[in-house]
């Protein structure tokens, strides 16, 4: 499509598509919020109390967006969320999207940052913000965020109170397991996940940095495996063992043995012949459903525990206690 083009032509194309994908992504928003303003009209025509309607004008125009744009259910609520905001509370901002004169990533920060300010202040916040936005040239997306917020604490300081309300009531920590036998994937994918208050979360990044830097110089890993280890020692209460195999390491601590702390139970799926170490089929966590094509270690009784080679292959092994033993319905054992 490009051979014969010179550089200068071709980053003017680039920076014309920039502009066009950020009208068509404009276009489209508007398209959608005047749909959800036909379907909310209609629900209330059909029905004037919307409290009792089967199906609301924003959930049908979710369905339709849905199947339109062939995205998940949760994903067209996002949208049509993002489009009812454009329109009814940041029209000075869309109108800037629609121009090219913004991009989408900025204006979905916006949304998200303002959704807590007042309906009588959002358009003071607006015109602020459209007023601003063009000077945010190749910001990164916190300095984005910290100008949104800025500005919602200058025009309105409740809103931003009630955010940090929010942001502290909705703290949490999840661990999802991943098919390739992690539990941290790609930021697509997270896998270990949460938020916590900045003194806290300083103090646990603080204490990561610290026993990652414990080891000595000769370890093999890297300061972000060390840091994902220190994990695992935290949990176990123990020190972070150093991998350099030397005698005389520097770092050797003599405490790098589990401590006292709850019991883990994992829930292994695999056959009868697996648990018994009779058959090379690899068992699988629960959670951990990866390509059961691939080879797998046998699984063997040692010491009261199960051996099974995760899903991705790798020769690590997960441990878990066998307390009872159960047959399940389709034929396969169940270890718990």
């Amino acid at each position: 499509m490009f051979e014969d083009a010179t550089p200068g032509a071709l980053i003017t194309e680039i920076e014309a598509s920039q502009q066009q994908e950020s009208a068509l992504m404009a276009r489209r928003l508007a398209a959608i919020a005047a749909l959800l303003s036909q379907r909310i009209a209609e629900a209330e025509e059909a029905d004037p109390d919307p409290g009792y309607a089967m199906i609301t004008g924003f959930a049908r125009t979710t369905a339709e967006v849905s199947a339109a744009m062939n995205m998940s259910p949760m994903g067209a609520n996002h949208l049509v969320a993002q489009a009812e905001a454009l329109d009814a509370r940041l029209p000075e901002i869309a109108a800037l999207l629609a121009e090219g004169k913004t991009d989408w990533r900025t204006v979905q920060l916006i949304i998200a940052r303002t959704e807590l300010v007042s309906s009588e202040l959002i358009a003071q916040l607006d015109a602020s913000l459209a007023e601003r936005i063009g000077r945010w040239q190749c910001w990164s997306r916190r300095r984005i965020i910290n100008a949104v917020d800025a500005a919602v604490r200058a025009i309105d300081p409740d809103a931003a109170k009630e955010r940090r309300v929010r942001a502290d009531d909705d703290r949490h920590i999840s661990v999802t397991p991943l098919p390739d036998g992690m539990a941290l994937g790609p930021r697509a994918s997270w896998g270990v996940r949460g938020s916590l208050n900045a003194t806290a979360g300083a103090a646990f990044d603080k204490r990561l940095s610290e026993m990652a830097t414990s080891v000595c110089a000769k370890d093999s890993r890297t300061i972000a495996q060390c840091r994902a280890d220190a994990m695992i020692a935290l949990t176990e209460g123990r020190a972070l063992a150093c991998d350099c195999g030397q005698a005389d390491c520097p770092s050797r601590s003599t405490d790098t043995e589990p401590g006292p702390g709850a019991r883990t139970v994992i829930n292994v799926i695999a056959s009868e012949e697996t648990v018994t170490g009779e058959s090379d089929q690899p068992g699988y966590p629960g959670g951990l459903w990866g390509d059961r094509r691939r080879a797998g270690a046998p699984a063997r009784r040692d010491r009261g525990a199960a051996a099974c080679r995760l899903p991705d292959g790798h020769a690590r092994r997960r441990l878990c206690v066998i307390s009872r033993r159960r047959r399940w319905t389709a034929g396969s054992g169940v270890v718990t």
